[in-house]
């Protein structure tokens, strides 16, 4: 038997399934019965695929990380929307770049007025503001 190295998605598939028992048995194509969907070749996914480079994207390239992190905001490129949620959930551990978050913050007024004006969907705690639970992107970094 062979050891497979499995992506997340796999291993967590393995994780729940290892709570039952069950039994595989294989069966030769004429005794197995599929479903209609397996047979239509228009549902096999093709070079350029939405779906297939949904999953292999990088989406904090080093070009990126690097604008992030210098004081120049003038960014050559434009941040897609979904991105920011992405970028959110990083723990901010590099130095500079909370300083520039930081930075930022204090030239940014937004924020400030949504907090004066009692505004429950911006919070700021440890340095940090936060909208909505998610980590708040001044639009200068935008």
């Amino acid at each position: 038997m062979t050891s497979w190295l499995l992506n997340r998605r796999q291993a967590r598939w393995g994780m729940f399934l290892s709570k039952f028992d069950f039994k595989l048995d294989w069966a030769p194509g004429k005794d197995n019965v599929t479903d209609a969907a397996s047979w239509c070749p228009d549902f096999i996914p093709q070079t350029g695929d939405e779906h297939l480079t949904a999953q292999h994207q990088t989406l904090l390239t080093p070009e990126r990380i690097e604008c992030l992190n210098s004081q120049n905001n003038n960014l050559p490129f434009e941040i897609p929307p979904h991105s920011f949620n992405v970028i959110t959930t990083l723990s901010i551990d590099n130095t500079e770049l909370l300083k520039c978050f930081k930075a930022m913050y204090k030239e940014d007024a937004t924020w400030k007025e949504a907090v004066v004006a009692r505004n429950k969907d911006f919070t700021a705690s440890h340095d940090l503001v936060f909208h909505n639970s998610h980590l708040y992107i001044p639009p200068t970094l935008c």
